[in-house]
C-alpha cells in the first residue's frame, strides 16, 4: 500500500483519538500540530537506525577549501544526508562529519554510505512507516489531548513497533556494517 503524509499523519492522529484531516496545510489544530512536527520527527526516525529503503551510496569529490587544521581535506555532504553510515576503505578514526562536510585525510574521491532523506512516505517501509505514526502520535499527544496516561502509552505504542519493523529490516538483508574502529583491530 502507498502512504502519503496525510494517510501517515490520520494514523497518528487516529492513535491519540483526534479527528482526522483532509490535508497538513488544513487550517485546524491537528494539521497545524502534525505539520510542525511531521519533518523533524521523519528525519530523526531515519536517522536513528540503518534503514535499508533510507540508504544511499555517493562518490564526494573534495573542496577546494581544506578544513583550517586537523584534516587534508574536507568533501561535502549530499543534501539529503542525515546520517554517514560507512566511508569505503576507512575506519572510523580516519573521518568525522563537521556540520555538512566530512573531514579526512583519504585522498579524492570519497565512496559513502549514506542514510538520506526520504520525504515520500509511499517510498518507506511499511513497518517504519507504522513506527513512524506511533512516534508522531506520542510526540504531539500533549498537545491535542491533555492526558498523561494517553502519552505514555502511545510512547509505548512506538517502542513496539519500532522494535519490530527493526526486525523486519534487519531480515531483509542488511546495510553494510561500519568497518572496526583501528582501536579494536589493535586488540584482536
Amino acid at each position: 500500500m502507498a502512504y502519503s503524509t496525510v494517510d501517515r499523519a490520520n494514523a497518528a492522529l487516529t492513535a491519540i483519538g483526534a479527528r482526522r484531516i483532509n490535508a497538513l496545510d488544513e487550517d485546524v489544530k491537528e494539521a497545524r500540530v502534525c505539520a510542525a512536527r511531521f519533518a523533524a520527527v521523519r528525519d530523526a526516525l531515519i536517522r536513528s537506525h540503518p534503514w535499508n529503503f533510507a540508504m544511499a551510496r555517493a562518490r564526494l569529490a573534495a573542496l577546494a577549501d581544506p578544513p583550517a587544521w586537523g584534516w587534508a581535506r574536507a568533501f561535502a555532504l549530499p543534501v539529503d544526508a542525515l546520517r554517514v553510515w560507512r566511508v569505503a576503505g576507512l575506519v572510523d578514526d580516519q573521518w568525522i562529519v563537521e556540520g555538512r562536510r566530512l573531514l579526512s585525510d583519504a585522498p579524492a574521491p570519497l565512496d559513502i554510505v549514506y542514510l538520506g532523506r526520504v520525504e515520500n512516505p509511499a517510498d518507506w517501509d511499511s513497518g517504519f512507516a507504522e513506527a513512524f505514526s506511533a512516534r508522531l502520535a506520542a510526540e504531539i499527544a500533549a498537545d491535542i489531548v491533555d492526558e498523561t496516561a494517553t502519552t505514555e502509552r502511545l510512547w509505548r505504542l512506538y517502542r513496539e513497533k519500532l522494535a519490530e519493523a527493526r526486525r523486519a529490516d534487519a531480515q531483509e538483508g542488511s546495510a553494510e556494517a561500519p568497518p572496526t574502529p583501528s582501536w579494536i583491530e589493535a586488540r584482536r
